[in-house]
């Protein structure tokens, strides 16, 4: 009984005081930071008045400010539905961005840009709000613009590089041992992209949609293999053009088919949310090119969509975009921005 009562206290003053095996990364020395002075000392403080000399992630607000912290690069809220995100936090994160005259992304609810849409045109910023469900003023993102941009300069192996990742995006290879037709498609989606680039045709004709005019006929030969006109016009253009070596897998393929599907039908799936009203308007042209996003003042409101919506992937490329772009700029800037750059992904969950 003795060793039992001795040890029951001992346990407790263990458990009590835990030690955090920092160097092995279990528990490291983070804390619950309770107290208010605790919280006012380790924390950064905007009173809401003037511009403010730094900026970050929200944590908190009393009547008299906001406290957040400007030396965390990095920052996750996690809360159910309903918990309040968006309201306590995200707003006032907005508030303090815009104060601080930082370029933001905003993901979330289309009501982020209706409560503060009107304080960001007045401070100065240009406004993009990619919307694809019919908000108004939603404004236009053309995935074809930056590849005809390099085209235009002469540095082709950006462009090349650029339009791939465009494909890339929008035909996601399946993991598993069958993955030739989704290779072989992004390889000539690829090559079309290139073509209506370096096409002298134009620029407001640069466009998804002229890419899926090209997909529709030129696969609509006879015999038996309907894409015959395709490969042909290809092989017109010669070995020297960027599109022909992109297209190599579907220039030997003799119209293979596996239980239905080939490189084709493949690509034509793909594409097929660009004969949609919504996203043929919306990639028709770009509002804003992607150089002005990052080199003006800008804001851009991204409202997602649901989960794996089939739409969200023109969000992917136009991230993927906006991070080569941006990475370019801070090239020759030494490696700065010309303004401090924030994602607020609220809901960001929704993104695939």
């Amino acid at each position: 009984t003795g060793v039992q009562t001795c040890a029951l206290p001992i346990s407790y003053d263990r458990a009590k005081h835990t030690p955090r095996y920092a160097s092995s990364g279990i528990l490291g020395d983070a804390k619950i930071i309770a107290s208010p002075g605790a919280i006012r000392r380790r924390n950064d403080f905007w009173n809401g008045r003037g511009t403010p000399g730094k900026a970050g992630l929200v944590l908190g607000a009393t009547r008299r400010g906001y406290f957040f912290d400007s030396s965390a690069p990095h920052g996750l809220t996690v809360g159910k539905t309903g918990s309040g995100k968006s309201q306590f936090m995200v707003l006032e994160t907005l508030h303090l961005l815009m104060a601080a005259a930082w370029n933001i992304i905003a993901t979330g609810k289309s009501e982020l840009v209706e409560l503060t849409g009107d304080t960001a045109e007045r401070l100065g910023y240009a406004r993009m709000i990619f919307d694809l469900n019919g908000y108004p003023g939603a404004s236009r993102f053309n995935p074809l613009e930056l590849v005809s941009h390099y085209v235009s300069q002469g540095r082709m192996s950006l462009a090349v590089q650029t339009a791939r990742q465009i494909a890339a995006d929008i035909i996601p290879v399946p993991g598993g041992t069958n993955d030739y037709f989704p290779k072989a498609a992004r390889g000539l989606l690829t090559a079309i992209i290139l073509i209506v680039a370096t096409a002298g045709i134009p620029d407001d004709k640069k466009n998804m949609a002229s890419v899926c005019a090209i997909v529709d006929r030129g696969t609509t030969g006879e015999g038996a293999d309907p894409s015959l006109p395709l490969k042909s016009y290809i092989r017109s253009l010669g070995e020297d053009h960027p599109a022909f070596p992109c297209a190599s897998e579907f220039l030997s393929d003799g119209g293979l088919t596996t239980a239905g599907k080939n490189v084709i039908s493949t690509l034509k799936e793909a594409l097929s949310i660009f004969s949609d009203e919504a996203v043929a308007e919306a990639t028709s042209a770009s509002d804003i090119s992607m150089y002005d996003l990052i080199s003006k003042r800008s804001i851009v409101y991204v409202h997602l969509l649901e989960e794996d919506h089939p739409y969200q992937v023109l969000f992917t490329v136009f991230l993927n975009q906006y991070w080569r772009v941006a990475n370019e700029i801070a090239g020759r800037n030494g490696g700065r921005l010309p303004h401090e750059t924030a994602i607020v992904g609220d809901e960001l969950g929704n993104c695939n």
